[in-house]
């Protein structure tokens, strides 16, 4: 029964469901990544944050929210500008812009790898102060009225005082960026019925 792995997230809407914590990789669900999304060089001074939710949207409609970079900028914490250079079915590049003001801007490109309606991994370049950036969104199916998705950031400044800093509170700005990517997919599709059942927590 899902109801034994979640407890309900009351803030704002009913449409989000916190899932109790566990390590990203003890995931009895977690898919083994493709070898073309690994890098496997080296790791020592990455930091990495993950946050997972259960979610009464789709698996396709959260994919979409996540898949449309071109609307970051409207809703994204800390995304000044977001702008796609090319795209095709399984592959985007996009530049954005984020700022932590007063203490860091940055503008730098993103090649944003999707694999509809599973899974976007998206890979940080050209840019002067992160040596290493990678995001990843997994969906997964639980129900005809769940998803399990999960949000996982790995980072590396060039500087290790930048690292350092950062990483006091990268943990609540991932956890920030989940909830702004699920209060984006409730405004869009909050009108749909599934999404106002009085079954509870059935399976």
């Amino acid at each position: 029964m899902i109801s034994q792995l979640i407890n309900r997230h009351n803030n704002n809407n009913n449409n989000i469901v916190q899932l109790q914590y566990r390590s990203f990789f003890d995931l009895p669900f977690q898919s083994s990544p493709s070898e073309d999304f690994n890098d496997n060089n080296n790791k020592n001074n990455r930091q990495e944050f993950t946050d997972q939710r259960i979610v009464r949207f789709t698996k396709t409609q959260i994919y979409n929210v996540v898949a449309n970079v071109d609307d970051y900028e409207q809703f994204l914490p800390n995304c000044l500008e977001s702008t796609v250079l090319s795209r095709s079915p399984d592959r985007m590049e996009a530049e954005l812009v984020v700022g932590f003001p007063p203490l860091i801007t940055e503008k730098y490109t993103s090649i944003i790898y999707l694999d509809k309606p599973n899974r976007v991994l998206v890979k940080g370049m050209n840019s002067t102060i992160l040596k290493y950036l990678e995001s990843e969104w997994k969906f997964e199916e639980l129900n005809a009225k769940r998803t399990l998705v999960t949000f996982n950031v790995t980072f590396e400044f060039q500087s290790t005082i930048h690292s350092r800093f950062m990483s006091l509170f990268f943990d609540d700005f991932t956890k920030k960026t989940m909830k702004a990517f699920l209060d984006r997919a409730y405004i869009i599709y909050s009108a749909d019925p599934l999404y106002f059942d009085d079954d509870g927590d059935k399976s």
